[in-house]
């Protein structure tokens, strides 16, 4: 089933393609790999995800009004499983999550037991869905952060960085003729930074991102300091027209995408 529904696999920073078929997935040192899933599924394929969900899973669905809004729910957790399974040689249902106090998931340690390779290591990961496309991103020990974002129609975009980004993020997205998609290009780089790291969007004010004279981002400061910018790498990601996205990991890191 997987196989029908990813559409690509970055591998970084080496791009790679694997044939899914039943087989295990390796995940390396050093490398990320980020994979993108269409949400919009039909009935049978929905039906087999929700069915490898556990029940607090299942009960969040339900509390979503919109059946929409349900199904992609069901469907970007479904195919987390799924992603997950491959690389630890399991079923997707056997899969256990603990979370921390702001929700950010990880992976309980018997979750491992049957990959051996990660006995002493941490597969960090993260998901990030909007409207009905989904990426999700993988490493091991390296924390990471991935965030997506449909670029809707935004007048209000500067009204709205006026409110929520910092003084020389607001002067930059000024300097911008796109302004609207440079907006989400910002946005989706703060994010990335505050999912990695399970903080939320209250600490939004302490993630400075800066546009380069070569037009891609870089992180500036990191709650006021360079230093503490400097451990961590941005990367944009361009999964489909209409959208922006962004990786953030820790430790400097090369994109040769």
């Amino acid at each position: 089933m997987l196989q029908q529904i990813l559409n690509w696999q970055y591998r970084l920073p080496q791009l790679a393609n694997p044939k899914l078929g039943n087989i295990c997935l390796p995940l390396e040192m050093n490398k990320v790999d980020v994979w993108q899933a269409n949400l919009s599924l039909d009935g049978l394929v929905l039906q087999e995800l929700q069915n490898t969900l556990s029940e607090d899973e299942k009960c969040r669905a339900d509390h979503f009004y919109f059946p929409e809004d349900k199904n992609y729910y069901i469907a970007a957790r479904g195919i987390l499983r799924s992603i997950l399974a491959r690389y630890l040689r399991t079923k997707p249902e056997l899969i256990k999550f603990t979370y921390t106090p702001q929700g950010k998931p990880y992976l309980e340690k018997h979750t491992r037991k049957n990959s051996p390779e990660y006995t002493n290591k941490c597969i960090q990961f993260n998901l990030s869905h909007s409207q009905n496309l989904a990426l999700y991103a993988l490493a091991i020990d390296q924390p990471l952060g991935i965030d997506l974002e449909y670029c809707r129609p935004l007048p209000d975009a500067l009204a709205l960085a006026k409110r929520w980004f910092l003084p020389t993020e607001y002067q930059e997205l000024l300097a911008q003729t796109n302004q609207e998609l440079n907006f989400f290009r910002i946005w989706t780089a703060k994010e990335a930074y505050l999912k990695a790291t399970g903080v939320g969007l209250r600490d939004l004010a302490t993630v400075e991102v800066m546009i380069t004279p070569e037009n891609s981002l870089q992180y500036k400061t990191i709650q006021g300091s360079k230093e503490l910018a400097q451990q961590w790498s941005l990367l944009e990601l361009n999964p489909t027209p209409n959208y922006a996205a962004a990786l953030a990991i820790s430790q400097p890191y090369k994109n040769s995408l």
